[in-house]
């Protein structure tokens, strides 16, 4: 999200390991796209703009339109939202929800960061921090999301 600041650091350790998704608003993800590019002008990128299925690039960088989100199932291993629920409604935020839960992997991650009443609709539970330890789980859910 954002500028693609933290998409720019992940690129630079992982390089070719790292499949990135980047899922924003279409005027945002074309800033990513366009900083992302210019950083990494070798690394092949994927751009879904409308509903038709699109062959992402494996190794590469793969810009979704977050209003299209739901219409390709795309497997990941970690998630990170950070400040950006809190501009959604709360039925866009139980859709990207249900999104992370049908398509991370078994032992994904889920990184929460937001402020606000959205923080509610997470489960007080450390499921969204699967394959952590049960005590980094819990201390994540307390530091992040407010829950003691």
């Amino acid at each position: 999200g954002g500028l693609g600041g933290l998409a720019r650091i992940l690129r630079a350790y992982y390089e070719d390991r790292l499949t990135y998704y980047a899922v924003d608003l279409p005027e945002t993800l074309a800033i990513q796209e366009w900083f992302l590019r210019a950083c990494f002008p070798t690394t092949p990128t994927a751009f879904k703009g409308g509903r038709a299925k699109v062959q992402f690039k494996r190794g590469g960088l793969n810009f979704v339109n977050a209003y299209v989100l739901e219409s390709q199932n795309i497997g990941f291993d970690a998630a990170v939202n950070i400040d950006s629920m809190q501009e959604m409604n709360e039925d866009a935020v139980r859709a990207y929800i249900r999104y992370f839960e049908d398509n991370i992997s078994e032992r994904g991650v889920f990184y929460f960061q937001n402020p606000g009443p959205m923080r509610k609709l997470l489960p007080k539970s450390s499921a969204y921090f699967q394959g952590m330890p049960e005590d980094m789980a819990k201390s994540f859910a307390d530091k992040s999301m407010g829950y003691g």
